[in-house]
């Protein structure tokens, strides 16, 4: 019994020391490095924001305050202002944080995270997108979120070209190895990508999506892209996922001379926490401890792979969720078209794609130009045309299981002429139904309270299927979130500050949420299909890149 207090008065001690505190603690004895280990074998996530101009600053302001909670980082997300040199960052980040963690991260348009200065949820948006010698102070900001799964291994993903079907299909290969090799589930946990724009991105997720049946839930957003590096990725040299020498199992000590020899190689493990292994010397092939850094422009697509890992020794992770949910910013307006003519231009450098339409009526056999259809959205909306843009209905042939699949794709109005109307991107066809859409602030606001809702419950429904046996049903605990935002949102949209994040701060107080405003936001439909009133379990399972949307997901475990 008094054992047993002791036990609980260290880990109510353990709890309250910050991480390299608790590493260092974790070295004293035994029962100290139980306790450390009981802490870390929960599932965490933590964040925080800073806006000053001084990069060395800013990274030690954000790091003093996420290492202030007892967990050991196992993976990181950067977003920063362009003003922030991402090989800068990850310089820092490799001196400061442990050997082995993995790290993604982007240039974003804006920020969302738990700033450092006021201990306040905080969004803030950077308006000036100009090449790097003209960027201001005011595009300085970085949020760091570094997490600890016990029981998942975290992977970093790279896809260079996204145009050439043979990379595509080698970064769905290298997501499915991962997934099914070693693991417990059919299909990853989740997966965060971050992409250029004009990347071809739509195509992946698409393939994705067929690979894994839409079990997995994807989220992301395209970053900045300018002439300096916009993309980070960390990945390892080998094919051995790097742990922690304490993360293995143990074989029973039967000896004094076993118990000392192995708390002798725990604690050489724990010694090292916050040490980064040395770099890779030119000429010398890299160990299974040494990693490698890919800071490159040359990247379409970075990401990050959360997959479970069999028989491992935290039961924590069967019980850990992931689940996703976008609210949109667009209401319908006017009748369905239907396309008549297609002609597609392509910048042969940028992958710039315009796509010009000429439309007719359902039920109408008059060919309408670009002026007209331009026409028929004043008529419905009148002056009020800002952010005009027309959803495609197309179909989805990877959902090879379920069939053909119906996805709404959102195009942006480029322009309209007497000949075409034209939008950006491509995939159109002859004999497609679209309608224009238009921004509702009003829509919108409602929109992101009623997706919230609907994420809190399916928190709640998977935690329900998540037993031990009959009858025998488990509570949620919320980890964390990671939000995706369209720049044309925040504060100058709804007219207010912290909107998006706010929502999200009512419905789940005290929850740690970080996240950037991208130029498009990945994750399930914003919208519904017009023919479509009801939402359904396939339509929730697509991906897609989203527009003028707010995407939330939400890590969450049994207790």
């Amino acid at each position: 019994m008094a054992e047993a207090l002791e036990q609980d008065a260290l880990q109510a001690i353990f709890e309250l020391l910050p991480a390299r505190t608790l590493a260092s603690a974790a070295c004293v004895c035994r029962s100290w490095y139980y306790g450390f280990q009981a802490i870390c074998s929960r599932p965490c996530l933590f964040s925080a924001l800073s806006l000053r101009p001084n990069l060395k600053v800013a990274m030690e302001e954000v790091l003093e305050k996420v290492l202030a909670q007892p967990f050991r980082p196992q993976f990181g997300i950067v977003f920063a202002g362009q003003k922030f040199k991402l090989s800068n960052i990850y310089d820092m980040l490799k001196s400061k944080l442990p050997g082995g963690i993995v790290v993604i991260g982007c240039h974003a348009i804006g920020l969302i995270g738990l700033d450092v200065a006021t201990n306040k949820q905080k969004e803030v948006m950077f308006r000036q997108l100009e090449t790097r010698s003209t960027i201001s102070q005011k595009n300085a900001g970085l949020v760091v979120t570094l997490g600890c799964f016990p029981g998942v291994h975290v992977e970093t993903m790279a896809l260079k070209n996204s145009y050439y079907e043979d990379d595509v299909k080698n970064f769905v290969d290298q997501a499915s190895a991962g997934a099914f090799h070693g693991s417990s589930c059919e299909a990853p946990l989740s997966i965060v990508l971050l992409a250029k724009p004009r990347s071809g991105v739509e195509g992946l997720l698409e393939k994705l999506d067929g690979a894994f049946m839409g079990q997995t839930i994807i989220t992301g957003g395209l970053c900045i892209d300018n002439s300096d590096n916009c993309l980070l990725s960390e990945c390892f040299t080998n094919d051995e996922p790097l742990t922690n020498d304490f993360d293995k199992p143990r074989k029973l000590a039967h000896t004094i001379r076993d118990i000392k020899s192995e708390m002798k190689s725990r604690v050489q493990g724990i010694s090292n926490f916050f040490k980064r292994q040395s770099t890779t010397q030119v000429g010398k092939k890299p160990t299974s401890r040494q990693s490698s850094i890919t800071v490159t422009s040359n990247d379409d697509v970075v990401g990050l792979m959360f997959r479970r890992r069999v028989n491992n020794q935290y039961n924590s992770s069967k019980f850990l969720h992931c689940q996703a949910v976008a609210s949109g910013g667009l209401v319908p307006v006017g009748p369905v078209y239907v396309v008549v003519s297609v002609s597609e231009t392509k910048d042969p450098v940028l992958h710039e794609a315009t796509t010009g339409l000429t439309c007719m009526r359902e039920n109408d056999d008059r060919e309408l130009d670009g002026l007209a259809l331009f026409e028929d959205l004043h008529v419905q909306v009148g002056d009020d045309t800002s952010y005009p843009c027309v959803g495609v209905m197309r179909h989805r042939q990877h959902f090879s299981q379920l069939g053909q699949q119906e996805v709404l794709h959102i195009y942006e109005v480029q322009g309209a002429d007497e000949e075409y109307l034209y939008v950006d991107g491509k995939g159109i066809k002859t004999g497609d139904k679209l309608r224009f859409y238009c921004t509702d602030v009003k829509a919108a606001r409602l929109d992101n309270i009623q997706k919230l809702n609907q994420l809190e419950k399916k928190v709640k429904s998977e935690a329900c299927a998540s037993v031990l046996g009959p009858l025998k049903a488990r509570r949620p605990s919320e980890v964390g979130a990671l939000m995706f935002s369209c720049n044309g949102r925040g504060e100058e949209y709804f007219g207010e500050a912290n909107v998006d994040s706010g929502d999200f701060q009512e419905m789940f107080p005290n929850i740690p949420l970080s996240g950037m405003f991208c130029l498009a936001e990945i994750g399930p439909p914003s919208i519904l299909p017009w023919e479509i009133t009801n939402s359904s379990k396939q339509l929730q399972r697509q991906t897609v890149v989203n527009i003028f949307s707010s995407v939330c997901m939400l890590f969450s475990r049994d207790v």
